[in-house]
């Protein structure tokens, strides 16, 4: 008789399978549209909405605007400050957050405006709208279109403001010149590393089209953002990041005006935001606090919260991003990797390089995968020493179009044999890895 645990085990292999096959087709973040892939998009809208929907809270979030709509105004500032928000992607964590955050400070006194996109970039983070149209913006803006309605706050779409309006296919095909106010080319940079998931954008194929489409994009943004600085006479603009093209764009135009640009970011710890007051939140920049912090002693309060938080994020506990390591005995490590006794290790921790957080933070070398190399390259004339490459497990997570190892091998033929790989999908222990090293390189 037919073992029925093997049936079902094989009836959820084919299902994975079938899964991993199936779900790209149709996705709003599509490069070639085809015609099958455009059917299949048809066919998915209804239920890509649904998720989006759910995935937002929507519902929750409309109670959250209704709740505030009927609370007494508690502001003490007069006359009222003026703060447009945006909320330019339909990305459901940051939906909720921009929402969250502009009914707060409109149960604090301010005069919000909501700015949603609408459509019309020519590429975004979302995807390539000129060449899968009317994706993703039949999602992305419906999405956050449905945001701005359910908020119950004075509403703007870079859309209406676009020179060419709100169909991606009517854009110029080159950005016009800017300069010297604004260089749409430079604010084009980081959408297209984080679209093309690649650091090294000289050797992508497609990074010169994406790159003038992103341009374009940035361009529109700073346009279309005269018009509705224009209207809503803000004092402040809030923004995720402000690395993206679009913000860049809408930046650039409300700092020549003097418009203060504070902007945030999900922080490594989960359940936190991170704020800058005027740069990029990603960047983590830390110069002014570190210099008024740095010669004060931690509390021992302080110095035990720092020892929690660090055996949490060691045992994946509290982190936003969570890969399940396993515990590790760092005295493993030399024999599950083959080290030879008397040995030093030195580990090398990749990232991925087209994080916003990462990109455009090279000062010496000019790409991850040329400081990996570098580092390959030399460990071969220190034969006391084994160099063990850990690649960030997000490479299987997000995904990556440089995944480092793979990389590697097509730069250098003739490995050397001290040099060890940990991949993206392996559960070892960061942690314990850098207990076991003599020296971290990252």
């Amino acid at each position: 008789m037919p073992n029925p645990n093997l049936t079902t085990q094989h009836a959820r292999a084919f299902a994975t399978r079938l899964r991993q096959l199936l779900s790209p087709i149709g996705i709003l973040s599509s490069r070639n549209a085809g015609w099958f892939d455009r059917l299949a998009a048809r066919i998915r809208l209804p239920a890509d909405r649904l998720f989006l929907r759910r995935a937002a809270a929507l519902h929750k979030l409309s109670k959250l605007a209704k709740s505030v709509e009927g609370t007494p105004d508690r502001g003490h500032l007069k006359p009222r400050p003026r703060i447009v928000v945006c909320a330019l992607r339909g990305w459901a964590d940051h939906n909720a957050y921009e929402f969250v955050i502009a009914q707060a400070l409109r149960l604090r006194g301010a005069d919000v405006t909501l700015v949603t996109c609408g459509g019309g970039p020519p590429a975004c983070e979302q995807g390539w709208p000129r060449q899968a149209y009317p994706r993703p913006c039949d999602r992305c803006a419906w999405m956050t279109n449905n945001l701005a309605e359910a908020s119950g706050l004075q509403h703007e779409r870079l859309a209406t403001y676009l020179p060419w309006g709100d169909n991606p296919r009517d854009a110029p095909a080159e950005a016009p010149s800017h300069e010297p106010e604004f260089d749409p080319s430079a604010a084009a940079v980081a959408s297209t590393i984080w679209r093309l998931k690649s650091g090294s954008l000289e050797n992508h194929k497609l990074s010169r089209t994406v790159l003038a489409e992103n341009a374009v994009a940035a361009s529109g943004a700073y346009e279309a953002a005269q018009a509705i600085f224009d209207r809503c006479q803000p004092e402040a603009l809030f923004m995720v990041n402000g690395m993206f093209a679009a913000d860049r764009g809408m930046r650039a135009a409300a700092i020549a005006r003097g418009i203060r640009v504070p902007t945030y970011e999900i922080a490594p710890r989960n359940g936190a935001l991170v704020f800058s007051q005027s740069g990029f939140a990603p960047q983590f920049q830390m110069d002014r606090i570190w210099a008024a912090t740095r010669d004060k002693a931690l509390s021992p309060d302080q110095s035990q919260a720092l020892d929690t938080m660090m055996l949490d994020r060691s045992g994946g506990r509290g982190a936003h991003e969570s890969y399940g390591f396993s515990a590790e005995d760092p005295a493993n490590i030399r024999s599950a990797f083959e080290v030879p006794e008397g040995d030093r290790i030195v580990s090398l921790l990749t990232n991925i390089p087209w994080d916003t957080a990462f990109a455009g933070a090279e000062s010496v070398y000019s790409s991850m995968i040329n400081f990996v190399e570098d580092a390959v390259r030399k460990i071969r004339d220190v034969p006391q020493a084994t160099l063990i490459i850990r690649s960030h497990p997000a490479e299987t997570k997000w995904g990556t179009d440089e995944p480092v190892e793979p990389a590697l091998r097509d730069l250098i033929a003739d490995m050397p044999a001290n040099v060890r790989f940990v991949g993206p999908e392996d559960e070892l222990n960061t942690y314990g890895l850098i207990d076991a090293s003599n020296l971290v390189l990252s």
